[in-house]
């Protein structure tokens, strides 16, 4: 069995935790967070977490779709 990673994958999922994919990057780090998205764009690795690390989120919002108040 071949293991497959990226050096960048835990940058890439810190990020995710500290809301940075969702425009929220910190002031002066705008640059780098774009080049990070670009680098989870082509990378098949960093691509599965960010996948990954949204699905909860999508499942909030249908969720939230649902609730009749």
């Amino acid at each position: 069995m071949t293991t497959i990673d990226c050096a960048r994958e835990r940058e890439v999922a810190d990020a995710l935790r500290r809301g940075w994919f969702d425009d929220a990057a910190p002031a002066g780090a705008e640059d780098a967070v774009a080049e990070l998205r670009a680098h989870a764009d082509s990378c098949e690795v960093c691509g599965d977490v960010v996948l990954v690390a949204g699905m909860p989120q999508a499942e909030r919002d249908v969720a939230r779709a649902d609730v009749q108040v």
